[in-house]
């Protein structure tokens, strides 16, 4: 996997050590996945650079293979005519649900074998800032 320059931010931390003089960490984070690596075992902020990005392409890569399951606040609804300016929601107990993708994959299974009529869709809910 390429990592796009753009999508990552590289600063120098300096972190105190006791009595001594602090040490410089250089970081590496990117962005789009929040994940990030650090290193500050070597001479030079440039080899420190070179060990973080390494450690950092290989913890990018490891999160897009697993990505961590992440909640979030779904509805299962089909739209109510063809200019898709409103939703019909299934409700079930509620018409709002909060789970993992894979929770949300699942009740569309069930709805669909419910209700196979409608094309039923997963809806995230978000917030809408104002």
């Amino acid at each position: 996997m390429k990592i796009d320059p753009k999508d990552i931010v590289i600063s120098v931390e300096s972190i105190p050590r006791g009595f001594g003089a602090p040490s410089r960490v250089v970081k590496i984070e990117h962005i789009p996945s929040g994940v990030f690596a650090r290193s500050g075992m070597e001479r030079s902020d440039h080899a420190n650079k070179e060990v973080a990005w390494k450690e950092l392409q290989k913890r990018v890569k490891a999160h897009y293979k697993n990505p961590p399951k992440k909640r979030f606040a779904y509805a299962v609804g089909h739209y109510w005519d063809k200019d898709k300016d409103s939703v019909g929601c299934y409700a079930y107990g509620s018409e709002v649900h909060s789970g993992t993708m894979e929770e949300a994959e699942n009740f569309l299974k069930y709805v669909k074998e419910e209700s196979p009529d409608e094309d039923w869709k997963i809806f995230m809910l978000v917030e809408v800032p104002r």
